[in-house]
C-alpha cells in the first residue's frame, strides 16, 4: 500500500482507469487535468438503469447534471471517495444520496504506460 501512495502523491501523472464502489458498481471514470496533475472528477456507474426487486420498479442513476455522470472527490492521503447522486424512479420520484468511502489500500492494481510516461490505477471502495 505504501508504494501506491508514494506513486500517486509524488507522481502526478496518475490516470484512474476504472472504480469498484459499493452499491455502485464498476464504473468509468473521467479524469480531468488540473494544474499538471490528473484528478478524478466524476465517475459513471457501467449499469445505470437498475430494478429494484422490493419496490418491483425500475430507476436510472444520475449525477447533478441530469446524467449518468456523478461528480466525487478522492483523496488518496486519507484514502476515501465521495459524491452525491440521485436514483430516478420511473414515475418521477427522485432520491439524492450522499457516500463517503473508503478506498481499500489492497485493491490497487497499478501499471505504468511507457508511451505515456503515466501511471494507470484501478481501486475499489467500500462503505465502512
Amino acid at each position: 500500500m505504501e508504494n501506491y501512495q508514494i506513486t500517486i502523491e509524488n507522481e502526478g501523472n496518475v490516470w484512474v482507469d476504472t472504480i469498484f464502489l459499493d452499491f455502485l458498481g464498476k464504473c468509468e471514470v473521467n479524469n480531468a487535468l488540473e494544474e499538471d496533475n490528473y484528478v478524478v472528477n466524476s465517475i459513471k456507474p457501467l449499469n445505470i438503469e437498475r430494478y429494484d426487486e422490493s419496490a418491483d420498479a425500475k430507476y436510472r442513476l444520475e449525477g447533478s447534471s441530469g446524467n449518468g455522470w456523478i461528480p466525487v472527490t478522492v483523496d488518496y492521503k486519507s484514502l476515501e471517495i465521495g459524491g452525491s447522486f440521485k436514483k430516478v424512479w420511473i414515475g418521477g420520484e427522485v432520491e439524492t444520496f450522499h457516500f463517503s468511502y473508503k478506498i481499500d489500500p489492497n485493491s490497487f492494481l497499478v501499471r505504468k504506460d511507457e508511451v505515456t510516461n503515466s501511471i494507470h490505477v484501478s481501486f475499489s471502495a467500500f462503505n465502512q
